[in-house]
């Protein structure tokens, strides 16, 4: 699922794509666990669940990041793709 630009006309930076940046805003308000109630013990596998919830967070926002980079992200040489 890359984008190529289509004829001659430029791929968009990422800074530049609205979309990026909301996925990019969700992901770091679910990084903060500020939605669990203060003194939540509820464990799973013997972890505490908001533990749990920011791991998966934090490698969805890697994974959201590795495809930014490899679909959007510009380097000027694009012989290589």
């Amino acid at each position: 699922m890359s984008r190529k630009p289509v004829g001659n006309a430029p791929r968009r930076e990422p800074i530049r794509t609205r979309w990026i940046w909301g996925v990019f805003a969700v992901l770091f308000v679910l990084l903060n666990p500020w939605y669990f109630p203060a003194g939540s013990s509820r464990l799973v596998g013997g972890v505490p669940l908001w533990a749990w919830v920011i791991l998966a967070v934090c490698l969805a926002l890697s994974l959201f990041l590795h495809f930014v980079c490899a679909v959007y992200w510009q380097t000027g040489d694009e012989s290589d793709e």
